[in-house]
Order: structure tokens, then C-alpha cells, then sequence
């Protein structure tokens, strides 16, 4: 029988001997392990859960109604390379909207995997009583709604299809009613920016588990937002929803590529609570 080399000779002659100490340094180091796999598998679902939350109460990509860089000015574009000074420049007055949205939303529909679904957005003042607050309104259509984003199983009372039923309908996120002291079926005043005043019934209230929306927003009906903010046949937004959320940032890309507009994938809407587990699994994986 060949004889060991010294070093694992010397190796094990310490295990065998030395059966007490081997133990306890097993033992140590199958604790280190299994605490290590313990907290990193605890760390990992609670990302995975928290970006599952974000998926699933926002659409996948958002295209606005804006540019993502500034066109260049003639000047810059006759003298590219020219020592060239321009001051006191202000973007034009123009109406804002999507153009030709009715058309960008008719060919998204018409891609498999994909819905997508239109909005005008913008602020409101509430009334109730001798409260006033400012929220955000967002017009929508609930049949197209409910493909993008989750809203309809966070509502706490009503149906989203109570907009259609009712002739100024509201819903208001939980923080909204709760700071105000409204329930559902109250009557409410808004005013928007452009002097419009309308009486709304609130036919229901959600709880979306994001703090900033229930506390800010608020939807009707996509028609009565443009009569509201004065912006007949006008979108801001169109929010799309994919079968495959992998796919949303090549979507975005290629959608700014054909039509001009920002159009932000999910992954741009979170990117400041994305850059954190970053950071977190660089520390834990170095």
C-alpha cells in the first residue's frame, strides 16, 4: 500500500486524534453555511417579491406624451461643429398629447402578447366639506384598464364598471377618502387647473399597498378627464402591459425608435429601488 502524502497524512492524523475539536469545527462551519443560505434565500425572495408587487400593480411600459432629449436648434444643426452660443431659448407653446394615439394604439393591439391601454392624466382639487386637497386624475377606459394594470381586485368597495353606469363617477385611492372622510357614494366638488367645476359621486375606493397612490390618485371616466382638464380627444399616456415583462425594455426602445416618445419600461420606473439590490447582492456576493 502506497503511503500518504505528509500533507494529508499530517491532515488526517489531526481528524482522527483530535475527534472532539473536528466535531465542533464541522458543526461551526455547517452552521456558518446554513446561515448564510438562510438569510440569502430570505433576501432573495423578499426582492423577488417586492419586484413581483411592482410588476404587478403598474403597467410594463408608460409612453408620454414627451421627448426623451430636446430637439437640436437650426443653428446647431447648420454649424455642428461651430463655436455656437445660444441664450435665453424657450421651448414653444404647444398643446400636449400624443399624437395620432388612436392609431399608435390600434397597431400596439394589434401585437400578440401585448395590451395596452390609453389615459390623460393631470391634477385635480377634491372637496368635501371644509376639506380641500390635491390629487392626481387619471382618465381611463375600464375595459382596457383591467388588462394593464390590477386595480379592479384592489378596490375595497364598487365595481370599475360603476364609471360607465354613473354620470360623473370617481374613485378615490383609500389615503384620499380616509384624509378627507369620504366614503362611497358621497358627492364630491373637484376643480381642475382650467376652471371646471363638476359634482362626482365616489362609486368606489381602492388599496393599491403603495402608499403614494392611494394617498394621490384618482380615475374616472378617459371622457370626463378631457372635459375636466379642457382636452377634448386628447391621451398622455398609453400604459402597456406584456405576457413576457422581460421583453419591456426592447419595446420601449423600439417604440421611441418609431414614434419619437419616451416610452419607460418597468425597470426605468424603478430604477432607484432596483440600484439598491444591487448594491445589496454586491455586498452579499462579492
Amino acid at each position: 500500500m502506497r503511503p500518504l502524502p505528509l500533507g494529508v497524512d499530517i491532515a488526517l492524523q489531526h481528524l482522527l486524534n483530535r475527534r472532539r475539536q473536528t466535531a465542533v469545527s464541522l458543526l461551526g462551519v455547517a452552521l456558518g453555511v446554513a446561515f448564510f443560505i438562510a438569510i440569502s434565500a430570505m433576501l432573495q425572495g423578499f426582492q423577488r417579491d417586492f419586484i413581483a408587487r411592482i410588476i404587478d400593480v403598474q403597467p410594463h411600459v408608460i409612453v408620454m406624451d414627451e421627448v426623451r432629449t430636446p430637439p437640436r436648434q437650426p443653428v446647431e444643426r447648420l454649424f455642428p461643429d461651430g463655436a455656437v452660443a445660444l441664450e435665453g431659448l424657450k421651448p414653444r407653446d404647444e398643446v400636449r398629447g400624443i399624437r395620432g394615439a388612436r392609431n399608435i394604439l390600434e397597431t400596439l393591439e394589434a401585437t400578440p402578447g401585448l395590451h395596452v391601454a390609453p389615459a390623460l392624466s393631470g391634477n385635480l382639487l377634491l372637496r368635501f366639506g371644509g376639506k380641500d386637497l390635491s390629487v392626481n386624475v387619471t382618465g381611463i377606459e375600464p375595459s382596457r384598464e383591467r388588462g394593464v394594470t390590477h386595480i379592479e381586485k384592489d378596490l375595497l368597495s364598487g365595481t370599475l364598471d360603476a364609471l360607465y353606469t354613473t354620470s360623473n363617477g370617481i374613485i378615490l385611492g383609500e389615503g384620499v377618502a380616509k384624509k378627507a372622510g369620504i366614503k362611497k357614494d358621497d358627492l364630491v366638488s373637484v376643480v381642475s387647473p382650467a376652471g371646471v367645476v363638476m359634482k362626482m359621486k365616489v362609486v368606489a375606493i381602492f388599496n393599491s399597498g403603495i402608499t403614494v397612490l392611494d394617498n394621490f390618485d384618482t380615475y374616472v371616466l378617459l371622457k370626463k378627464a378631457q372635459v375636466l382638464l379642457s382636452r377634448t380627444n386628447v391621451v398622455n399616456r398609453l400604459k402597456i402591459r406584456l405576457d413576457d415583462v422581460e421583453q419591456a425594455q426592447a419595446l420601449a426602445a423600439r417604440i421611441e425608435r418609431q414614434y419619437g416618445y419616451r416610452a419607460e419600461p418597468w425597470q426605468e420606473q424603478s430604477r432607484n429601488v432596483l440600484s439598491l439590490y444591487v448594491i445589496q447582492n454586491s455586498i452579499m456576493y462579492p
